[in-house]
């Protein structure tokens, strides 16, 4: 997948642009094409306006909204695969804007975004707004890790306030779990660093299967 957010870091203040999250399929991953032709097929062009998209709208978590039937769920998820992605728009009344690249770890997709403070004193340094820490599932933009804690699951859930400044990519940082027993091998365990804050993720060095077979009759 292509993650992409947009933000003017030369604008910080600017709160005159609808700025967004973008998750885009890499569909073109096959090393060989069964073709008859030699030519590389050329990848469509992916259009996103106000009026349509080839992407998803998922600004709104409709993953996570708990009166959604398993029936209309499945609708939804049948709708976001025939599309090229899915995209968040962020809050254009307030600026909000994405400061830095994303980072993925099993599935997760974690980003920052920088809000700016209603009331801005012009001076040559950015003024303290809001950062924020985002984590959604890369297929769906689920929320992860229920971070409003209001007993609602929701896109609010989404992200957490991590300070004032701009946040640099979130980092993921591995260290050994101490079980207070010198005798032992300590588990790894990983969280994420953003900011002046680290934010426990329960990310676990382990392996994953990623095969399939299928064993037939004799």
């Amino acid at each position: 997948a292509l993650l992409i957010g947009s933000g003017d870091r030369s604008n910080p203040l600017g709160t005159d642009t609808q700025d967004a999250f973008f998750m885009i399929k890499d569909e073109n991953i096959f090393t060989r094409s069964y073709s008859s032709t030699t030519t590389p097929a050329t990848p469509s062009t992916i259009v996103h306006t106000d009026a349509s998209s080839d992407l998803y709208d998922l600004t709104t978590s409709v993953f996570d909204d708990a009166t959604l039937s398993d029936a209309d769920r499945q609708k939804e998820a049948v709708k976001l695969s025939e599309k090229k992605g899915w995209f968040i728009n962020l809050n254009k009344t307030a600026g909000e804007k994405i400061t830095s690249s994303a980072n993925v770890i099993n599935n997760v997709v974690y980003f920052t975004s920088y809000t700016p403070p209603d009331n801005v004193v012009l001076v040559c340094e950015v003024p303290g707004g809001e950062s924020r820490l985002y984590a959604v599932d890369l297929a769906q933009a689920r929320q992860i890790y229920k971070w409003e804690n209001d007993g609602v699951i929701d896109e609010k859930d989404r992200s957490i306030i991590i300070d004032q400044s701009f946040l640099d990519s979130p980092t993921l940082i591995v260290v050994p779990n101490d079980d207070g027993n010198p005798n032992t091998v300590d588990e790894a365990v990983g969280n994420i660093i953003t900011g002046r804050q680290i934010i426990p993720v329960g990310f676990s060095l382990s392996t994953n299967r990623t095969h399939l077979y299928i064993q037939e009759d004799q």
